[in-house]
C-alpha cells in the first residue's frame, strides 16, 4: 500500500508540472493574440479592442494568473525534491516566487477591473487627461511586473538551478537548461531599463525554452522524491 501510495503521488508531481507546461503554453497563446492588442497601440485602440473584446481580455488575464500560480506550484515541489541539505534556502527561493507572484496577481487583477472600466470611461467621454491616467497606469503596471516580479522569479529560479547542480542524480543538462532560462529573464529585466519593449521578447523566448523544460522535469524529480 505504501508504495503503491509512492507511485500515485510522483504521478501526480509530474502530472502538476505537465500541466504546468499546458498552462504556460495556453497563457503564451493568449499573449500573443489578445493581451498584446489590448497593452499595445494608442490609448483609443486600446480601449476600443477592450471594450469589444473584454470577456476575452478577461480570460487571457485569468489564463496568465494559472500559469503563474502552477510556476510557484512547480518550486513548491522542487522545494522538497531537491538535497534536503538546502531546504532552507529553497524555503527563501520559494518566497521570493511567491512575493513576484504576489505582484503579477494584483496587476492581472487591475487589468481585469481597473483598466476595462477606464477605457469604458474614456470611449464615453475622451479627453487627454484620462489619455494620461491611463498611460501613467501602464507605466506603473510595467514596473511592477517587467522589473520586479520577473526579477523576483529569475532570482528564485537561479537559486534552485544552484540547488539542482548540488542534487544527486539531477540531470546536468536540466540543471544547465534551467540556468539559461532564468540567466535569459534577469537579464532582460535588467535590460528594460533602457529597452522597454523588449519585455515581450524576452518572456517569449523564455517561455519557449521553459515550457519544455517543465515536461522533462516533472520526470526528474520523481526518483529524487521517493528518497
Amino acid at each position: 500500500m505504501e508504495l503503491h501510495a509512492t507511485g500515485v503521488r510522483k504521478g501526480w508531481f509530474s502530472w502538476i508540472f505537465r500541466g504546468s507546461a499546458f498552462l504556460h503554453f495556453a497563457a503564451s497563446v493568449f499573449m500573443l493574440f489578445v493581451l498584446v492588442q489590448s497593452a499595445g497601440g494608442t490609448v483609443p485602440v486600446r480601449s476600443a479592442y477592450i471594450s469589444q473584446n473584454e470577456t476575452l481580455v478577461i480570460v487571457s488575464w485569468v489564463m496568465s494568473t494559472l500559469a503563474v500560480l502552477s510556476l510557484i506550484g512547480t518550486f513548491t515541489i522542487l522545494t522538497f525534491a531537491l538535497d534536503k541539505t538546502y531546504r532552507l534556502i529553497l524555503q527563501w527561493a520559494w518566497m521570493i516566487s511567491v512575493i513576484g507572484g504576489s505582484a503579477v496577481v494584483v496587476n492581472h487583477f487591475i487589468q481585469m477591473t481597473v483598466i476595462p472600466a477606464l477605457s469604458e470611461l474614456f470611449l464615453v467621454m475622451p479627453s487627454i487627461r484620462l489619455a494620461q491616467h491611463m498611460v501613467e497606469w501602464d507605466q506603473l503596471l510595467s514596473q511592477l511586473v517587467g522589473i520586479f516580479s520577473l526579477s523576483c522569479f529569475a532570482i528564485s529560479g537561479l537559486i534552485y538551478t544552484g540547488v539542482m547542480f548540488r542534487t544527486r542524480d539531477f540531470s546536468s543538462k536540466l540543471s544547465w537548461w534551467s540556468f539559461f532560462v532564468w540567466t535569459i529573464l534577469l537579464l532582460g529585466t535588467i535590460a528594460y531599463r533602457w529597452i522597454h519593449g523588449i519585455v515581450p521578447v524576452v518572456l517569449g523566448v523564455v517561455i519557449f525554452i521553459y515550457i519544455p523544460w517543465l515536461w522533462y522535469v516533472g520526470e526528474q524529480v520523481k526518483p529524487q522524491l521517493s528518497q
